[in-house]
């Protein structure tokens, strides 16, 4: 949704930066690219999908997000 993607970039225009992403909608997709090499270990699962629920995505949608974001290139 729409309204989880805005919510969401507010917060992440001030924390990506100190990880070395730009805090824009480009940096969240780099960051996601990045995560995505490591979503086979189950902590790093884990947190994104608690991430994603936290924004409203149910465990369904976690999982398909999360088997989307594993398909991209790291």
């Amino acid at each position: 949704m729409r309204w989880r993607a805005e919510l969401a970039l507010r917060v992440q225009k001030r924390i990506l930066p100190r990880f070395g992403f730009e805090g824009t909608k480009d940096g969240v997709k780099d960051m996601i690219c990045h995560c995505a090499g490591y979503l086979e270990e189950s902590d790093v699962a884990h947190l994104f999908d608690s991430l994603n629920m936290k924004l409203g995505m149910s465990p369904d949608a976690c999982r398909r997000f999360r088997k989307l974001a594993s398909q991209l290139p790291s």
